[in-house]
């Protein structure tokens, strides 16, 4: 995998740069505060990557874990919460390596 590069600081972005961002199209070098774009994306597919992984591990984890673990819940509002923190945690993850494994570069916004 290559290593995700600022353009402005030629520093390395990890995984907590795509944490930080509220969507992989609001990025921010975490050196620098550069706003960043990708350079070759194309937006459907990674927006539908992004939607089915969310979906994926939101519909898992609520659905087969908690009702593993507590087999008689309501599934109220707690359980929501409690779903969507990995579901989103997952998703961010899922496409740090996503953008990494196809090897796209930063420009400046």
């Amino acid at each position: 995998m290559q290593p995700l590069i600022c353009p402005k600081c030629n520093q390395e972005m990890k995984f907590v740069t795509f944490l930080r961002a509220p969507s992989p199209w609001h990025m921010k070098c975490k050196h620098c505060e550069t706003k960043l774009k990708f350079t070759k994306l194309n937006t459907f597919y990674l927006l539908a990557f992004y939607l089915l992984i969310l979906f994926t591990v939101y519909v898992i984890f609520k659905f087969v874990i908690l009702k593993i673990f507590i087999p008689n819940a309501v599934f109220s509002e707690l359980s929501f919460f409690f779903s969507i923190i990995p579901a989103l945690f997952l998703a961010e993850y899922s496409t740090y390596l996503f953008v990494k494994l196809l090897g796209f570069k930063f420009t400046e916004k």
